[in-house]
């Protein structure tokens, strides 16, 4: 025991020791209620804060995800009914000017047919201009030729 004794002296332990252990006591309590405690309920709302503001980014990212996926969508939809409503007017307007062609296509060859046609009549007509003219020639000729 006087070992221990001696160690207490060296360390300059003395009567006082239990009034220190009794301040350290009291300090830690007042400390834990005061400071640890308040720090504590803090670092636990800032976890919890954390947490839910973790499960709102990961709700809100996935829910812009969905709204990428409808929008995409929705767009693809768009793109094909256009590219539908284009490829039907580009059928429609075929017709209109294959048909419009086709109009004037008639138009035009029945101006061909009167051309040839009036063509070929006024042919006929210098035809039998110039036969009556050469028989006249070939008579002239023959006359001439009596003479």
């Amino acid at each position: 025991m006087e070992t221990i004794l001696g160690i207490f002296e060296q360390l300059a332990i003395n009567g006082t020791v239990f009034i220190q252990l009794l301040v350290v006591f009291v300090i830690y309590f007042i400390g834990k209620f005061a400071f640890f405690g308040p720090l504590q309920n803090i670092i636990e709302e800032r976890i919890e804060k954390t947490k839910k503001t973790e499960t709102l980014a990961r709700d809100l990212e996935d829910k812009v995800e969905n709204l990428k996926a409808e929008y995409e969508s929705k767009l693809e939809h768009t793109h094909k009914a256009v590219q539908q409503k284009k490829s039907e007017e580009k059928k429609k307007i075929e017709k209109e000017f294959e048909g419009l062609y086709r109009s004037n296509e008639e138009e035009i060859n029945k101006k061909l047919e009167e051309s040839k046609k009036k063509a070929l009549e006024e042919l006929e007509k210098q035809k039998l201009q110039i036969l009556g003219q050469s028989k006249q020639l070939a008579d002239d000729l023959v006359s001439k030729l009596q003479v």
